[in-house]
């Protein structure tokens, strides 16, 4: 990373001395038939959403809770692709029908399993996906508007509110209480693709977040109280971490990392990264209170950790003898 000088409203926070003692977990491996599973999300109850891929690459969702694994495709589904779930379990995401025309979902699965979907459309668009849920209910969602750009909107009641226009957004995450990150598409001049600027939306007011020297970022993650995680990188792709809060930015560079930035965040302010050595090795961390804490799952390499609870359970994946599996790491209290 090449270092300058920083606005006056950004501090860099370098962290490189500061790492805790490794806590305890009990590590849940998650196995589904198939390759390419993910972990998607994590709710308050611990129940975790994901896809993966089945041998003909048809793409499916599933849940995980106590134990039990629960696949699911909304009716006439060649590909489903899930995006958030609320406290309550309800869950959001997009399916392509059988003409390959991508539809918005809801999904609500009974105590005794039954599985009530509702295929939900924006009018005038192309394609639809709902990209997230708040615990209040509010459907968060990408549609095409005029001239195809794309929209950033809310879904309640069976209607639809416009709430970003402009830029193209993309949502990358929802927290309870509604409050969002995500990215803006910017085209600079002369440019054929865009690059990427990271914005959160905090209580209706959204704001863009200026990283020094950066050509991409993203904000991956926001809590209940505004503070967003994310990732930026520069015109030559050196890629670190960033928290943005009450308007600052703070820096953030895994210990022994070439390239690192953070994906998760939960309301008590503790964060889950990702960082590569000079090797390109995968490793992933806990960030808390300036302190970096290793996540290592026994018998894997390769560990990518992409959320965090607010009971502090981790999910995301590591590397075996037996491919890319998902694992749920909790606390040991």
């Amino acid at each position: 990373m090449t270092k300058t000088s920083l606005l006056a409203s950004v501090f860099c926070l370098v962290a490189t001395a500061a790492v805790a003692a490794k806590p305890s977990y009990t590590y849940t491996k998650i196995t589904i038939p198939g390759f390419g599973v993910y972990p998607t999300a994590i709710n308050s109850t611990g129940t975790v959403l994901g896809n993966y891929y089945d041998t003909t690459f048809t793409e499916h969702g599933y849940i995980y809770q106590n134990g039990t694994i629960t696949t699911f495709d909304p009716p006439g589904s060649v590909g489903t692709t899930p995006a958030g779930i609320s406290t309550n379990g309800e869950i959001v995401g997009s399916y392509l029908d059988q003409n390959y025309t991508q539809h918005g979902f809801t999904l609500k699965i009974s105590k005794t399993g039954v599985k009530t979907f509702t295929s939900v459309d924006y009018a005038g668009s192309p394609t639809f996906a709902f990209t997230g849920i708040d615990n209040a209910g509010l459907l968060f969602g990408n549609a095409s508007g005029p001239d195809n750009a794309q929209l950033l909107v809310t879904y309640a009641k069976k209607t639809f509110t416009t709430l970003i226009s402009t830029n193209n957004p993309t949502l990358y995450h929802v927290s309870s209480k509604g409050n969002l990150s995500g990215a803006y598409a910017i085209y600079p001049a002369g440019q054929p693709y865009p690059n990427l600027a990271a914005f959160v939306e905090v209580a209706g007011a959204q704001t863009a977040i200026t990283l020094p020297n950066a050509v991409n970022s993203i904000a991956y993650g926001i809590n209940n109280s505004g503070t967003a995680v994310g990732y930026s990188a520069t015109a030559s792709n050196a890629q670190t971490g960033f928290v943005f809060v009450n308007g600052k930015v703070s820096v953030v560079i895994a210990p022994g990392s070439v390239n690192s930035y953070l994906t998760g965040i939960n309301d008590s302010g503790a964060s889950v990264g990702v960082a590569f050595d000079a090797k390109n090795n995968e490793t992933s961390y806990v960030y808390a209170k300036g302190k970096f804490t290793p996540i290592s799952v026994p018998g894997g390499t390769n560990t990518g950790a992409f959320a965090i609870s607010n009971s502090g359970q981790i999910i995301g994946t590591y590397t075996d003898t037996n491919g890319q599996e998902v694992f749920l790491a909790t606390p040991v209290k």
